[in-house]
């Protein structure tokens, strides 16, 4: 019973509570006198079923003792050099950084973004969780609905825009004049292979679930064989 009824409501659920295991007890009574082998039919499946879970039980414990995780980056670089025709964009994806910022002392802001220095970026990424109104630094994919949300007032196709190179402009929203610095880092057209790092994590899950199954089935085989070995099965063959 839950914790915390009142006696009413105890009384209440434990009437329930005989109630249903009457209706089942007499449903299980009527089933048994209209299906006089039913009791051997359950008990093979309840075998069945048994069996199914015994041998999940071995494959999780192979599986939490045995399997090694570690998918090296050079074995999923290879798969995706022979595979990647198999991962092609169903749209067009960017990676870019963005900033909006208040156009005063934003100078600094484009030779950062312009430039590929890590301390730079670690730099800008600072200044701009401080001081710019938006941004967009973490090199993730987009798709171009993303893309149209930074654009804010250029007149051009940022899409299209040359990897590598600074694009700026300016706009006043509410009055307050604001700089825009963007810079185009990669891009993939639709029906093109999707770069490495956007499939890194389905061919490391590929890889693996592959290894798992090569593992299961060698450790299937030698429970078998030994088995065999130690005349424990008897089979013919």
């Amino acid at each position: 019973m839950p914790k915390g009824l009142s006696p009413e409501d105890s009384s209440k659920m434990t009437l329930y509570l005989k109630e249903q295991w009457g209706r089942d007890q007499a449903i299980e009574d009527e089933i048994t006198k209209l299906v006089p082998d039913l009791e051997s039919k359950l008990a093979s499946k309840i075998e069945e079923y048994k069996h199914t879970l015994l041998v999940q039980a071995f494959d999780n414990y192979v599986i939490e003792n045995k399997l090694d995780v570690n998918i090296s980056p050079d074995s999923i670089k290879a798969y995706y050099e022979k595979e990647k025709n198999n991962f092609l964009t169903t749209e067009d994806q960017f990676s870019y950084f963005y900033v909006a910022a208040a156009e005063e002392g934003s100078n600094e802001v484009g030779n950062m973004v312009n430039s590929s220095s890590p301390e730079d970026i670690k730099k800008l990424i600072a200044w701009s969780k401080q001081k710019a109104i938006s941004f967009r630094l973490d090199s993730s994919w987009v798709n171009l609905k993303i893309i149209e949300q930074d654009r804010k007032g250029y007149l051009g196709t940022l899409e299209n825009s040359p990897k590598g190179q600074l694009i700026q402009w300016s706009g006043v929203i509410q009055g307050q004049r604001r700089r825009y610095f963007f810079k185009m880092l990669n891009s993939v057209n639709k029906g093109e292979p999707l770069t490495l790092v956007l499939v890194k994590n389905e061919i490391r899950d590929i890889l693996l679930s592959a290894r798992k199954h090569r593992l299961l089935e060698a450790e299937h085989n030698r429970v078998f064989s030994e088995a065999v070995t130690q005349s424990f099965i008897q089979t013919d063959l």
